[in-house]
Formats: structure tokens, C-alpha cells, sequence
């Protein structure tokens, strides 16, 4: 009855306006339609199980309006499932107060998948919706993974402006459910399709270090569903399915190989999220307000 309640709220206070689809579109579809009847100078979003902390979106705004960027997202803070038990934040607090700024091939790099450490496309970012407007950017309907990456991805692409605070204002919740965090093999066949795509994209075809991060995004993906296969087949003790998947990806040989030598290192299958980056370890730039006017 989630509609039935806010349609309540809504009509206690006008600025509240609820869409109801027709049929489920995802997070992505969901969001393209919010975004073609947005009115305001910005556009925000947030999941539906998180917590936004009461001073957020100003203090959002202040340093977007400061660093005239043209999308600005804050530190997120991990907490379980009860929404009260904090498990720690996304990015190291290094520097909380300071603005960070987050260049095109940086994003795409500090979006591996599989790779160790929080990915940047986890964020939850306010855009200036003019911008959106002109370069005719919005969340693509039919994604269903990987959604909020390629929105900002293609923010970037049309020369938009990332900035970064380093203060943890949203709280993400953390379930055991999500497959946020679980790459299957069937998701990483669809960022790969993803990524494969975003290689003829024109911000992507004209700059050769955005173009060498994307092919590196790519090549991760096809990497880490072979590895993905290899070891369910493992799990599954089927030396058939060990083989098959060996020859069919032979190029990936190399690095499903090295993926399982870690895990007695590593204690881990997978290693997305296991460490806490600092902002210059996810290539971060400090944001300066001389810099930006001697610019």
C-alpha cells in the first residue's frame, strides 16, 4: 500500500506529487519518469529503504553552487538492515569538510566490477536538471542493472562537472538480500553488454584515457563472469562444466586463475566493498575555490 500513502501525505502537503506507473520499470524507468516531471533547478534521488540526514540537500547545494558542478553526491554511511547498527562509511572521511572533484576516467576506473572497494556508482548524486535538460541526459528506461553508473556516466560524457563531499549524509542500508553487492553471472554479462556499448559513445571514442578506462571496464566484466561460472562449475564438482567454461573463456584463463589463488589469502570469493578507500585511492581530485577561480 506504498502509493495509498503517500497519495495521504500528498494531500496534506502540495509539493508532494506521487506517480503510479502502470507496471514495475525498475529503479531506472522509475526514475526517467520522475525526472521528465521534475520542475525544480535540481534533481535528487534516494532509494527507498535509505535515510537521508536532516541537512543534506543543503549542504549539497551549497557546495554544487560553490564549485558550479553540474552533479555533486556526498560520502554514504553502511548500516544494516534496522537502519540503526552502523557498519562504517563508504569512503575514508579523510578531510570530511572538503570538496573533492571526480574526473570522467576516474568514475569509470573506481567502477570495476569485482575489483576491491566501493564503487562510485553506488552514490546517490543531485544534478542540476538544466543541464540534464540540454544535453538531453536522463536514466535509461530499459536498464534494470547498473542504472545509477550509467547516468552519471553519461553526465560525464556530455562534459558535466562531479563534485564530491566528503561527509557521510546518507545512510545506505545494507540487506541480505540485495545483489547490489552479489555479482551473478547473468548481471555481469549485462554491465559488460553495458560496457561494450558505452565504448562508441562520442565522450568516450574522443578522449583516449576515458576510452582506455572504459575497454579496462569492459574486459573486468567478461573477466569476472567467466570467473563467476568457473566457480559455480567448481562448487558444483562437474568437471565437464570446469572444462567447458575454461575453453569457451581461454582468454580469462589468467585471471579466473588468480581470482582463486586469492581467496585462501583473502578469505573472500569476492572482493567488491571489502576495503575503504580514500578519495584520492578512487582518484579524487581536492576541490579548491582559488584553483577554481584562477582557472
Amino acid at each position: 500500500n506504498t502509493f495509498e500513502l503517500v497519495q495521504a501525505m500528498a494531500e496534506k502537503d502540495a509539493r508532494l506529487k506521487p506517480i503510479r506507473l502502470e507496471a514495475n520499470a525498475g529503479p531506472g524507468g522509475a526514475r526517467h519518469q520522475a525526472v521528465l516531471r521534475a520542475t525544480g533547478e535540481w534533481v535528487a534521488v534516494m532509494d527507498d529503504d535509505d535515510i537521508l540526514h536532516a541537512d543534506r540537500l543543503e549542504r549539497l547545494l551549497d557546495a554544487a553552487e560553490r564549485g558550479g558542478f553540474d552533479v555533486v553526491a556526498d560520502n554514504l554511511r553502511y548500516v544494516r538492515e534496522d537502519g540503526v547498527e552502523e557498519i562504517g562509511p563508504a569512503v575514508e572521511p579523510t578531510d570530511s569538510t572538503a570538496i573533492w572533484t571526480v574526473g570522467f576516467a576516474e568514475f569509470v576506473l573506481a567502477n570495476l566490477p569485482g575489483e576491491t572497494g566501493f564503487k562510485l556508482g553506488f552514490l546517490k548524486p543531485m544534478m542540476r536538471r538544466s543541464f540534464m535538460v540540454e544535453h538531453g541526459v536522463n536514466y535509461h528506461r530499459e536498464l534494470r542493472v547498473v542504472e545509477d553508473y550509467q547516468f552519471i556516466f553519461d553526465l560525464l560524457s556530455a562534459g558535466g562537472k562531479f563534485g564530491f563531499l566528503n561527509e557521510p549524509l546518507y545512510d545506505y542500508r545494507i540487506r541480505t538480500t540485495s545483489g547490489s553487492h552479489n555479482y551473478s553471472e547473468a548481471l555481469l554479462v549485462q554491465i559488460a553488454q553495458v560496457a561494450r556499448e558505452n565504448l562508441d559513445d562520442p565522450g568516450v571514442r574522443n578522449d583516449p584515457v576515458v576510452h582506455a578506462a572504459a575497454a579496462r571496464r569492459l574486459k573486468y566484466a567478461i573477466n569476472n563472469a567467466a570467473y563467476v561460472r568457473l566457480r559455480q562449475a567448481i562448487r558444483k564438482r562437474d568437471p565437464g562444466a570446469l572444462t567447458g567454461t575454461v575453453v569457451r573463456h581461454l582468454p580469462s584463463l589468467p585471471y579466473m586463475v588468480w581470482r582463486i589463488v586469492r581467496v585462501p589469502f583473502t578469505g573472500r570469493v569476492w572482493t567488491s566493498g571489502a576495503k575503504v578507500l580514500a578519495p584520492t585511492d578512487l582518484g579524487m581530485k581536492r576541490w579548491t575555490e582559488t584553483a577554481t577561480a584562477a582557472e
